[in-house]
């Protein structure tokens, strides 16, 4: 019996010199379920794998009208490699009603090329579902027409606090030039009196000149804090104006930084129908500009948009991608351009 095994097993080495091994891995879902919003779109993750000496060549065959494959369906897995990536499109229809079911059913297998191959898994057959979830509420953009009444209040009151200290350092001005001309005349009438005293027999009294230095002084020093305090209001209005400007630059500093792009894994590139490979903001911009009309109408029509999925799912950016939704070539690159500035 172990001889006639062992002569079968000679046979089947003779004559069937290959045996192909192929493994599907995919990320994990709960329930095998995937739930999007209507118009959502989801980059679905397969993981080919090889266990073989020898480079092999799979075939991914999808049945869906929800999904698409990006890329060629064709993939070459080297020998030994357990990291050959390939993207499922899954987009859900704008119009897909809460709690709505699609399946996504899809074929891998191994292209035999000699025909003295075989294979030990001919086909892996796989699916999973993708049920659409209630629309979110939409955010409001429009500004609250409160903020059309308070504002030209709020510059009005501005505009008489203003009014009211120029009216207040122009009054407190007057009031200290009447005063210091009216010590002038003081002194000068004092002065005169002294010369006068000077040549009589009946001189002024010592004490009545002594009192009205003293007054003269006290008037002096309070006039000298009237002036420290007008200018001490005038450096404060100077200083918030400054303030105001130190603020004004720094918001413009912080909304004129760039942010740095985060390198991203080969895996998680943008591969074109084309075949070139976008990695970035900056090099989808490029793309844009000098790709032929097939190819971006390849990527972009009226029930998806690959670009927007790819960068909401990989670069994680949802909001730049639902700015660029629906919209043209010349639109999305203006809309990129100034996300850049």
């Amino acid at each position: 019996m172990k001889r006639l095994f062992l002569f079968v097993l000679l046979l089947f080495s003779i004559f069937f010199p290959m045996v192909y091994s192929l493994g599907v891995a995919t990320e994990y879902l709960v329930d095998n379920t995937l739930s999007l919003n209507p118009g959502e779109s989801f980059l679905f993750e397969l993981n080919l794998q090889n266990n073989e000496d020898y480079d092999v060549k799979a075939e991914i065959i999808l049945n869906s009208k929800i999904a698409e494959i990006v890329g060629s369906n064709i993939i070459d897995i080297p020998a030994k490699n357990y990291d050959t990536y390939v993207y499922l499109n899954v987009t859900l229809p704008k119009d897909a009603k809460p709690e709505q079911s699609y399946s996504v059913d899809y074929l891998v297998k191994p292209i035999i090329e000699n025909s003295n191959d075989i294979s030990l898994n001919l086909q892996i057959s796989k699916n999973f579902k993708v049920i659409s979830l209630e629309e979110p509420p939409k955010i409001s953009l429009e500004k609250p027409e409160n903020l059309f009444y308070i504002a030209p209040v709020v510059i009005v009151i501005m505009g008489l606090l203003v009014v009211l200290l120029y009216k207040r350092s122009k009054l407190l001005t007057q009031v200290l030039v009447k005063e210091k001309k009216e010590i002038k005349n003081l002194k000068e009438k004092i002065e005169e009196k002294e010369k006068e005293s000077e040549g009589s027999f009946f001189p002024l009294p010592r004490k009545e000149i002594k009192q009205k230095k003293q007054q003269i002084y006290r008037e002096l020093a309070e006039l000298k804090k009237e002036e420290d305090m007008l200018k001490e209001a005038e450096n404060f209005i100077k200083q918030e104006h400054k303030h105001k400007k130190i603020r004004k630059l720094v918001k413009k500093k912080k909304s004129r930084k760039k942010k740095t792009p985060v390198p991203l894994a080969p895996e998680k590139y943008f591969y074109l129908n084309n075949g070139k490979v976008i990695t970035n903001i900056q090099e989808l911009v490029f793309m844009l500009k000098i790709m032929n009309n097939d190819t971006f109408m390849h990527h972009v029509r009226l029930d998806k948009n690959d670009f927007s999925a790819w960068i909401d799912h990989v670069l994680g950016n949802r909001k730049l991608a639902e700015k660029i939704l629906n919209k043209s070539r010349k639109e999305i690159i203006e809309i990129l351009e100034n996300e850049e500035n």
